[in-house]
């Protein structure tokens, strides 16, 4: 499942599944590193773009802007709203979501909030663009290496639900993009459907930058894929977590359950690209079959409620 590839030449974008990124600091061989975050930590809004994020004085950078947007209140500028919905509209803004069922908007409000998301994924877009421009501007672009990420999508009504539940692990939730941009254009243009992690952040970044990955780091080398060779190493499921629910998936199947195999739900993407039809009770063996590629990433036990 490949992601739409955001921003200019040069990029490659990696699909990639919901797991918290640890983005770190790294001593590379003359190759400038940006690390650009979609709703991770707390940042100060368009503020986190700053044109002086990095600075053409230093030898070697390795800034990581974290965007807090496209997280909620879902408050961007009215001009980027009014390019999803009505710009007349004078109703309320339901800027906070409120967790859980979606009941208590009506389907006007739904419309809004979507419309409110989907400024604020613009706003982001158009920032990133503004800082990828200066980068152009300090002659710094084909000496810099770009990763773009996020951790997380939303529900917005899609199943009656808003929000973040853990019971959601749907494609709306977990499948975020993940966009590499090489300075000398390596991969340029080129998506895949290898099942990337943002645990794979590090041991490319290193592998990107001349520094040997070291041997007990977690992740996968994905710089191979810039050059459309196979990934350093095979990852034929893919596995993640949420509180007390869990999620694994090839590159067909997907499976939704409580870390305690409660409530299974098995999806077919190919034949059911909208997750909406369970298949657990007709291929229990498909259902265990990623059970047992969850226990095995977990360390032999089903994972604890985090």
């Amino acid at each position: 499942m490949g992601a739409a590839a955001l921003g200019g030449g040069g990029a490659l974008a990696l699909t990639s599944r919901g797991d918290r990124p640890r983005p770190a600091s790294v001593v590379n061989r003359g190759m400038n590193v940006v690390l650009i975050g979609l709703d991770t930590l707390r940042a100060d809004h368009v503020g986190a773009y700053r044109a002086d994020a990095i600075r053409p004085d230093r030898a070697v950078q390795t800034p990581t802007i974290d965007a807090y947007d496209p997280h909620e209140p879902w408050d961007p500028p009215r001009s980027y709203v009014d390019r999803y919905d009505d710009p007349d509209y004078d109703g309320i803004e339901p800027i906070q979501p409120l967790y859980g069922g979606d009941d208590y908007l009506d389907e006007r409000l739904l419309t809004r909030t979507r419309a409110l998301y989907a400024g604020e994924l613009t706003l982001a877009d158009h920032w990133m663009g503004s800082f990828l421009q200066r980068l152009d501007e300090l002659g710094l672009a084909d000496s810099t290496l770009v990763v773009f990420y996020s951790d997380h999508g939303h529900s917005l009504g899609e199943r009656g639900v808003v929000g973040k539940s853990p019971s959601q692990l749907y494609a709306e939730m977990v499948d975020v993009p993940l966009v590499v941009r090489h300075p000398e254009g390596a991969g340029a243009g080129r998506t895949t459907d290898f099942l990337a992690s943002l645990h794979d952040l590090a041991p490319t970044i290193l592998a990107a930058t001349g520094v040997a990955v070291p041997a007990e780091m977690e992740g996968i080398d994905l710089t191979p894929l810039l050059a459309g060779d196979e990934a350093a190493q095979e990852r034929a499921v893919q596995t993640a977590g949420y509180n007390d629910y869990v999620w694994a998936g090839d590159e067909r199947m997907t499976l939704i359950a409580s870390n305690r195999k409660y409530n299974p739900k098995l999806f077919d993407r190919e034949e059911d690209p909208g997750e909406r039809r369970n298949l657990a009770d007709e291929r229990p063996d498909e259902v265990d079959r990623l059970w047992d590629a969850v226990i095995a990433d977990a360390g032999g036990k089903p994972p604890p409620r985090y």
